[in-house]
């Protein structure tokens, strides 16, 4: 039996497809969030609130997850979320789990930690696991929900407000 191939979340694209405000205005809703950015906040936000029965629409004006690594140290409270949304333990398994440090002015430790789990806390203080694993297991958690529904190359512009709503503004490849 075949090992399934790993996925290359770095030269992962998600294709531009119009949406229904676009191909039949008169038909399109009003949608009751809008999630702007689907990096590691904006994916677990959207999860979130589609795990409590709530329609979200999510828009990211790339066609990519992350390249490199902007953030790449996630503590225990974020462990605890990814716990939550259902993709800790794969995010654990990939990353370098560590409980200790040190902090050093050139060549000298002028700090050290050593952060033991809590009684009963089964995650380490932090893990270490680059951007595009974290967004791409989200975004794969994401796809599984029918209430998410993700909007690639699609870039807020503007937004007005009024009192009962808001209204974006948003550019896309074949316009706003």
């Amino acid at each position: 039996m075949n090992p399934t191939p790993a996925i290359d979340y770095q030269q992962q694209r998600f294709m531009y497809q119009p949406c229904l405000e676009q191909t039949r205005p008169a038909d399109a809703a009003l949608h009751p969030v809008v999630v702007i950015g689907a990096g590691p906040v904006g994916l677990v936000t959207a999860i979130d609130l589609a795990r409590q029965g709530i329609r979200v629409v999510l828009v990211d004006d790339d066609d990519t997850l992350s390249t490199g690594s902007r953030a790449i140290c996630f503590a225990k409270r974020t462990l605890d979320i990814f716990d939550r949304i259902g993709c800790g333990q794969r995010m654990v398994d990939k990353g370098v789990g560590w409980n200790r440090g040190k902090v050093f002015l050139r060549e000298e430790a002028i700090y050290e930690f050593d952060l033991l789990p809590e009684c009963g806390h089964a995650r380490p203080a932090f893990i270490n696991l680059q951007q595009y694993y974290v967004e791409g297991y989200l975004l794969e958690q994401a796809r599984q929900h029918s209430l998410i529904e993700l909007r690639w190359k699609s870039r807020v512009s503007a937004i007005a407000h009024h009192a009962d709503h808001e209204a974006l503004t948003v550019e896309t490849p074949e316009g706003s």
